[in-house]
């Protein structure tokens, strides 16, 4: 090889090896990028405002639906055969099942046990109601909810990840939205900016601040938004479970 091709071949070579070390580094800060992000795939997306019952005020038992395809989807059950009729909506079963008066007279049986304010709220809005709920129809197929006021970021993080599971989340969206409290179905954490990801029944409240219903599909939301203790430190949630 003459002189002038070595010093071409040394030049273009040295040029050609930082591309590569270029690309391969970019394409390792890129991996490391999504590793940050994690969601569950394929999630159910169900929408409140198409609800028959009390569609204004059902964001808890779409979420928990939300949650109960879910369940249904990895145990292969159907809704029918939970009882669910075939003209009706899971979320509206849920509903309806949440009012009736075997919920309201197990409410009562249970005031000692949570306090006389229940008595004060409508069924559907109620933590415990809505596990007591989601308990009763999931755990023969061999899923459980249970409801904590004491859910880490962190804690959210590893159960999603490691377990494969949701947690469904109380929020207060009243600084970006009309909307005050609030229930959407956590799916999934963007880490590095200490995000959620979620389902929310009522659409997107950073979007358009829920204008528009259909655009709560994997919405992105600051944590804060989910943090209902007085600290802002600790999630609310019902955390979905194997038995």
């Amino acid at each position: 090889m003459c002189k002038l091709c070595k010093k071409l071949y040394k030049t273009f070579y040295k040029q050609d090896k930082k591309a590569v070390v270029k690309e391969v580094t970019k394409t390792e800060e890129i991996k490391e990028e999504k590793e940050m992000d994690y969601k569950l795939e394929s999630f159910p997306y169900l929408i409140q405002t198409d609800n028959k019952l009390f569609s204004s005020t059902t964001c808890y038992p779409t979420s928990m639906a939300m949650a109960m395809k879910w369940c249904m989807k990895i145990a292969s059950y159907s809704e029918y055969e939970i009882g669910c009729p075939l003209s009706m909506q899971l979320e509206d079963y849920i509903t309806q099942i949440t009012e009736s008066k075997e919920t309201k007279a197990w409410i009562k049986r249970n005031v000692s046990k949570y306090g006389a304010w229940m008595l004060n709220y409508k069924p559907r809005t109620l933590a415990y109601v809505e596990e007591y709920i989601f308990n009763k129809l999931m755990n023969p197929l061999g899923f459980k909810s249970r409801f904590s006021a004491n859910i880490t970021y962190g804690a959210y993080c590893k159960h999603i990840k490691e377990n494969n599971m949701p947690i469904v989340l109380h929020g207060d969206f009243s600084t970006v939205s009309p909307v005050a409290g609030h229930i959407v179905c956590g799916v999934g954490f963007r880490d590095d900016d200490n995000s959620v990801i979620v389902m929310d029944p009522y659409g997107n409240s950073l979007l358009d601040k829920y204008k528009s219903h259909t655009k709560g599909k994997y919405a992105v939301y600051p944590v804060n938004l989910v943090m209902k203790d007085k600290k802002r430190e600790k999630l609310w949630g019902q955390i979905i479970e194997r038995i």
